[in-house]
């Protein structure tokens, strides 16, 4: 029995010391596969957790355009106006007015005689004032001159009778009576009075006066439709429409001149410039561009540009083009718009050499995988997935691809094969930084 016990208790003994290597074992193995998954899970989540955490943009439909800025000259159909005669200026026409053919604009008055002759005639007009203030009209010197001096003959017999009678108070009052009335007739016959004969020649010198002063004014007339500008550079004749097909690369000269403009009352000189007009639908613009910029460009091509003070894009006829080396000269006509800034000799233009419309991505945002150009794009499902692209245009930041058919299908040649391929599409989520993100993997 106690053998039995014995052996019993030493076989227990054995397996219980198996069992705990068998333990360690398991543990071992445990903690090893532990390992293994975690290793196996961080290399499967990280990437995912960075693919979650990337910036994508979301895809547009955009223009985009390759443009270059440059210098321009206006070259403008003005013809310029220059004083007859030295004088006072008045401005009839305001600036930047458009005027037709036969406009009055301006008037110059002769100032030798024009202030002397005004307050001459202004001293008539207070004489003439005065006298039909104090009622003295016409009628006096046909009738009142005669009754006057009747009544005055009639009073000195009344004085002399009433002196003869002793009636002494009467004859002081009339004496008084007399007395104004001899003022009167003095007023009426004498020298400085305000005779008949006096009225008249202070009439016809009035009269005289304004002929003189009419004649002292010069009127100017525009004998051409257009802008009206009293803002003069001097370089009208320099930049002439005439003088197009001359304009050569070494005729393109920023002369730092400013407009001297003509303001009310200005003292004006004999051949002094003093307005100009300027032919609103009728103009160029002479452009300095690299040569390398307009190598597939030809005269009577149409080219889009943009003028600072102009909102609008203006489409360009090329009439002229001078090459150099390595710079170029285009002359462009135009026809509409120079109202908003005809005043500017000098103006900076936006050149758009390429236009492009498409979906509009970032550049870096763009790989290439197996040997095809390409976005990755998160789908609806949270998968990401390569999209091929075809690139129509690019500038430093942006591309323009092409959206493809109305199923967002386009042609890639591969391997000099045409393959119809799926591109992007309307509002994709576009990856930004594509290091860390493969296809197939899911995100949130």
């Amino acid at each position: 029995m106690k053998k039995y016990i014995l052996k019993v208790c030493g076989g227990d003994k054995m397996s219980i010391e198996e069992r705990k290597k068998r333990r360690e074992k398991r543990k071992k193995r445990r903690i090893i596969l532990i390992i293994v998954v975690t290793v196996y899970l961080i290399f499967r989540i990280i990437p995912t957790l960075y693919a979650n955490n990337s910036k994508t943009v979301t895809v547009k439909e955009d223009i985009l355009e390759i443009t270059s800025e440059a210098k321009g000259i206006l070259i403008k159909d003005e013809k310029v106006f220059k004083a007859q005669n030295p004088g006072s200026i008045t401005l009839i026409a305001s600036e930047g007015d458009r005027i037709s053919s036969g406009s009055k604009v301006a008037q110059i008055f002769t100032d030798s005689v024009n202030e002397k002759l005004k307050e001459e005639l202004n001293n008539i007009d207070k004489q003439l004032n005065d006298l039909n203030s104090n009622s003295i009209s016409s009628s006096i010197f046909e009738n009142d001159i005669e009754k006057n001096e009747a009544y005055i003959e009639k009073l000195k017999e009344e004085i002399k009778k009433e002196v003869d009678n002793g009636n002494y108070d009467k004859v002081k009052n009339l004496k008084e009576q007399l007395k104004k009335r001899l003022s009167k007739n003095s007023k009426l016959t004498g020298k400085n009075g305000y005779t008949k004969s006096n009225i008249e020649k202070l009439t016809n010198r009035r009269k005289e006066l304004q002929n003189i002063l009419k004649n002292s004014v010069v009127n100017y007339y525009s004998n051409i439709a257009g802008i009206v500008s009293y803002k003069i550079d001097g370089l009208e004749e320099l930049y002439s429409i005439g003088k197009i097909n001359d304009f050569r690369l070494d005729s393109f000269d920023v002369l730092e001149k400013e407009n001297k403009e003509i303001v009310n009352n200005d003292i004006i000189k004999v051949n002094q410039p003093i307005f100009k007009i300027i032919d609103n639908f009728k103009w160029y613009i002479a452009i300095k561009v690299k040569k390398e910029n307009i190598l597939n460009l030809k005269e009577n091509d149409f080219l889009d540009i943009r003028i600072n003070g102009i909102d609008d894009t203006l489409t360009a006829r090329v009439v002229k083009i001078s090459n150099g080396d390595p710079d170029s000269i285009l002359v462009l006509k135009l026809k509409k718009y120079l109202y908003k800034i005809y005043e500017k000799r000098y103006v900076d233009v936006t050149i758009i050499n390429n236009s492009y419309k498409g979906l509009k991505i970032p550049l870096k945002s763009i790989i290439e995988k197996d040997g095809l150009k390409g976005v990755y794009i998160k789908d609806i499902s949270g998968i990401i997935k390569f999209r091929p692209v075809k690139i129509l245009g690019k500038d430093d930041k942006y591309a323009i691809v092409d959206k493809g058919n109305m199923y967002n299908i386009i042609e890639i040649n591969i391997n000099g094969k045409n393959e119809k391929k799926r591109t992007l599409s309307m509002y994709d989520e576009v990856f930004l930084n594509t290091s860390r993100i493969k296809e197939g993997q899911l995100i949130n």
